[in-house]
């Protein structure tokens, strides 16, 4: 019985794991059919976003499963038209039945992709910021409502404990905050800051915090932390580290400066991303909202507007000085840090936009949704617009670039910016000491790695299976001219049956490269026993 049961339950689990890749799967466009009882319902939902709460109960398929009862409501306040067909989604399965869900997924978010004639900003933003550090999946929706087409949509997975959190941090709980832009009401502290949204300034009283970010989570004591947070950041930067994934905000605000995604904190208004407290006890920003990436929002807090031009040559060091940034300018003032911000930038654009890969991902999504686009009578742009995307550019006045032409000048300023024509260091080969035929069993990881293009050090970062803790150890060059280029270290064993997960950095003069460059989601990993073999 007991065998039986282990069975079931692991059906179970592949199901529902299939379940949850099908739902964000880039390369099949999922089908949402909504029904209302309510005959009023277009008018209703209206009402409840001018009144800023509340959900409007009806029922949906998703992929043919159904589900009753479930909350639906519109979202985004800024791309909200009164009486608009078009408006953004958001699905709570498990509003009135807490057990509803699909593939794990209870909460589900519908994009309408507003200002973007491509419609491939937010897929692709979410994809490629997923592949290096944690962020939310998404892909297409078809949306029907009462059996009438409402048109394409783009299906983004929900910042939420469900899922999200459990995924990419396997703790769900965690202080949640979202930044973004707010309305200051009447009770607002006159001390505050003014305009400074979600940018981490400091304030000297705490309620100011809440005029510019929104508790997700229950605690209200995590209020404290988010000020020990900035605090920490804008007076005591030297332990920020303490407090802060600096790895994974590096990585999103390199994110942010190549794809020149301005709605975001390194932009005009510090918005569109979240602030999480892992486990550990520091917390990690999450990206959000991605529709304006790759040059549709222009703005970047300095000025007017900038042009497609300026856009595309932006510097990669924007902010750098800026007191009203302190995320970036007080951690990239950190040699180190800074560093490790410049290798990710160039990680990024040599790996999704210098090799083709942006490209042809751009047309693979164009090519599976074209057909979709075609019969969507209530998008903002018509089938050319769709077919000049990628080229040229869409509008008089927002003047939206083409996306495949912006993302090639942008890659190539960044490739031939004085910053990154130093050589970075990087791995050519690894290799481990294995047991002599006839010889005793080895009793030690032995690394042995050759590296190109000038490394000075190289620094093993592993752990062994079942620790949950990263060590640290720097390797030693061997200085023969034989073996120029060379390192090496030993980790011991205790057991024939241990396994390491390891990364390597490579450091040179002034540079620094990561091996493999996404090391987040991929650590490689070497059995002792199969080197025994």
């Amino acid at each position: 019985m007991k065998n039986l049961l282990t069975i079931c339950f692991a059906l179970l689990f592949i199901n529902v794991s299939a379940q949850t890749d099908a739902l964000y799967d880039l390369d099949v466009i999922q089908k949402f059919d909504i029904t209302f009882e309510d005959e009023n319902w277009a008018k209703k939902l209206d009402s409840l976003t001018l009144r800023g709460k509340g959900y409007l109960v009806g029922n949906i398929k998703i992929n043919g499963q159904s589900f009753n009862d479930v909350g639906i409501k519109y979202r985004g306040q800024k791309s909200f038209g009164l009486g608009s067909k078009k408006n953004a989604i958001k699905i709570k399965l498990n509003h009135t039945q807490k057990d509803q869900q699909y593939g794990g997924y209870s909460v589900i978010k519908v994009s309408n992709a507003l200002r973007d004639p491509s419609l491939v900003r937010e897929v692709l933003g979410y994809h490629i910021a997923g592949k290096y550090f944690n962020a939310p999946k998404a892909n297409y929706c078809k949306v029907t409502i009462n059996d009438e087409n409402f048109g394409l949509y783009v299906n983004i997975e929900a910042i939420d404990e469900d899922t999200f959190l459990e995924r990419a941090f396997g703790y769900t709980e965690g202080a949640l905050f979202e930044a973004g832009e707010r309305k200051y009401s009447k009770k607002s502290i006159r001390r505050c800051l003014e305009g400074t949204y979600g940018a981490l300034d400091f304030e000297t009283n705490q309620e100011c915090y809440k005029q510019n970010f929104h508790l997700e989570s229950d605690n209200e004591k995590a209020w404290n932390q988010l000020e020990k947070l900035v605090s920490t950041l804008n007076k005591d930067v030297d332990n920020i580290g303490n407090i802060l994934d600096i790895d994974q905000t590096l990585w999103m605000l390199a994110f942010n400066n190549v794809t020149a995604n301005l709605s975001s904190y390194t932009g005009k208004i510090a918005e569109n991303y979240y602030l999480f407290q892992q486990e550990d006890g520091r917390f990690v920003p999450i990206v959000h909202d991605l529709n304006l990436a790759f040059g549709s929002y222009k703005n970047t807090g300095k000025g007017s507007d900038l042009s497609i031009k300026e856009l595309e040559e932006l510097s990669p060091l924007l902010h750098f000085k800026s007191l009203s940034k302190p995320l970036i300018s007080k951690l990239l003032k950190n040699d180190r840090y800074r560093k490790i911000y410049l290798s990710h930038i160039k990680t990024l654009n040599d790996e999704i936009f210098g090799n083709g890969y942006f490209a042809e991902k751009t047309l693979a999504l164009q090519k599976l949704i074209a057909k979709e686009v075609e019969m969507d009578k209530n998008w903002y742009y018509n089938g050319q617009d769709f077919k000049n995307s990628l080229t040229k550019t869409i509008g008089k006045s927002s003047k939206i670039p083409g996306i495949e032409t912006f993302t090639d000048n942008r890659s190539n300023y960044l490739e031939k910016h004085k910053l990154f024509l130093t050589l970075y260091p990087r791995i050519d080969v690894v290799e481990f000491s294995k047991r002599k035929q006839y010889g005793d069993p080895i009793n030690q990881f032995k690394f042995k790695v050759h590296t190109l293009s000038y490394a000075k050090k190289v620094k093993l970062v592993y752990k062994k299976k079942g620790e949950t803790e990263w060590k640290e150890t720097y390797m030693r060059s061997v200085k023969t001219t034989k073996d120029k280029g060379f390192f090496r270290v030993e980790v011991d064993a205790k057991t024939q049956d241990e396994v390491i997960e390891y990364y390597l950095v490579l450091e040179g003069a002034t540079t620094l490269n990561y091996y493999p460059s996404n090391y987040i989601h991929e650590k490689k990993s070497v059995s002792l026993s199969e080197l025994n073999k």
